[in-house]
């Protein structure tokens, strides 16, 4: 499993394109994706319920902005798979095989990423 985990802070004009790239992944049923609210005024509602039927998708709203670094460490304590990517909520993907180039490198070559 690759959790990724996306920090934002007023994303929502951005972070469609992000998610978007990770549900064109070849290899998204391996995927978590863990959105990190660092005390945003946006609402993510209408976003998380869209992409939940797309993603195995875990939304968690911090109560006051701390930080990419302490939202990035906040996904960390609660993700679960066996290995952790961070994406920023104006990133994307590279193509569709992204994750699975990352990952097929990393289980081939026993890598500790």
């Amino acid at each position: 499993m690759i959790d990724i985990i996306i920090p934002v802070y007023n994303s929502k004009k951005t972070i469609f394109k992000t998610l978007d790239s990770i549900v064109n992944q070849s290899i998204k049923d391996l995927v978590i994706v863990y959105i990190i609210d660092d005390g945003s005024v946006d609402v993510y509602d209408e976003i998380i319920s869209k992409y939940k039927k797309f993603l195995n998708l875990e939304f968690h709203k911090l109560p006051k902005n701390m930080g990419p670094g302490y939202a990035r460490q906040y996904g960390i304590d609660h993700s679960k798979g066996k290995y952790i990517m961070f994406i920023d909520s104006d990133d994307i993907l590279y193509d569709d095989d992204s994750l699975k180039k990352i990952y097929d490198t990393i289980e081939a070559e026993n890598y500790d990423v």
